[in-house]
């Protein structure tokens, strides 16, 4: 019975410490979306410049924060945003069961 009890509080502790980065990851995705549709595009579609905003805010992100932040996977995170313009950062729940392809069209 122990064995047992000590397995699933086991793996319960690992699926947090699991689900705790994705969580932080996708509200990251998020802002950065946020940002490009609010600042970069003002609100428009797309930016005048759009080539060069991405272009540039990959090479600026990357040098910054490291990988992750291509200039093909910018454009997602603009997505991401613009199909979840309300999402709640307090809604982690959710967050573990997203993928890139939740927002594909």
């Amino acid at each position: 019975m122990e064995i047992a009890f000590n397995r699933k509080v086991k793996i319960n502790f690992i699926s947090k410490i699991i689900r705790r980065p994705i969580t932080i990851m996708v509200h990251t995705y998020w802002q950065i979306g946020k940002r490009i549709v609010e600042q970069e595009q003002q609100g428009n579609i797309r930016a005048s410049y759009g080539d060069f905003v991405v272009s540039g805010l990959s090479k600026y992100l990357s040098d910054a924060l490291g990988k992750g932040f291509s200039e093909a996977n910018l454009p997602n995170m603009r997505h991401f945003y613009q199909t979840f313009p309300d999402f709640d950062q307090s809604s982690t729940q959710c967050v573990t069961k997203l993928s890139w392809a939740n927002t594909r069209l």
